[in-house]
């Protein structure tokens, strides 16, 4: 019949519903309002290749046996730091920033205001020492000023300055460069799944980071290795 619509086979689904039984089966604590999004989650780990027979197409050289994963996203997170460092120091050699922590702390007070000394080092996730110097240098430099804070005289805080704000114009371009270069050659799709991983990332240290100080290394990571454990139990993807 010539109105007569094609038959949908629904192979999609077909390929679905497997794998949807395999996460409730998996996963079955999964929040109902959160399962899809649990659900988009969990399915690129069911792609990875077997145990013990890892690909490594696009990597420049194999693992060594003795790495692990968790040992192996160390390293290669160090790795895109030291490039990504090296393009900075390139973009920034003709201006008065150091390092590109100078940058971040200026952009940061362009794009949320003013700050303590102590705010703006904990929003850069910083020692202490580390960023009182980098504040220092801005402060040498007239790229930030210090001044009262508006509710409380007991307090002052940093703003960036004329000059802060006219450098940061003028190298902004160049670092969009730098951020273009590092996202590689990833796909946009790949690029997306990378930032939501690392914002887990960062949701699961920052509290760390931002806590209590340790005491000892020992009981510092029998704590938080504890805290990880129980976000994997056994059967969770």
């Amino acid at each position: 019949m010539p109105n007569e619509k094609p038959l949908l086979r629904y192979a999609l689904l077909q390929e679905l519903l497997p794998l949807l039984a395999e996460f409730e089966a998996a996963r079955p604590d999964a929040p109902g309002p959160d399962a899809l999004r649990a659900f988009l989650d969990w399915l690129p780990t069911q792609a990875q290749a077997a145990p013990g027979a890892p690909t490594y197409a696009s990597a420049r050289m194999a693992p060594n046996p003795y790495e692990t994963p968790e040992s192996l996203l160390g390293k290669l997170v160090t790795f895109m730091y030291r490039y990504v460092r090296g393009y900075i120091r390139l973009a920034l050699a003709d201006t008065p920033l150091v390092t590109f922590d100078d940058f971040t702390y200026l952009i940061t007070l362009f794009t949320e205001g003013s700050f303590s000394k102590s705010e703006l080092i904990a929003r850069n996730i910083q020692e202490k020492a580390t960023g009182t110097e980098v504040i220092r240098r801005l402060l040498k430099q007239q790229l930030v000023s210090e001044g009262p804070h508006a509710s409380d005289r007991r307090r002052k805080v940093l703003q960036i300055s004329p000059a802060g704000q006219a450098l940061l114009l003028r190298v902004l371009p160049r670092m969009g460069q730098v951020a273009q270069l590092s996202a590689g050659n990833l796909s946009p799709a790949e690029l997306t799944q990378l930032v939501q991983l690392l914002h887990k990332l960062d949701a699961f240290h920052h509290p760390i980071f931002a806590g209590s100080k340790a005491d000892s290394f020992d009981g510092f990571m029998a704590k938080h290795l504890a805290e990880r454990s129980q976000l994997w139990e056994p059967g969770q993807a």
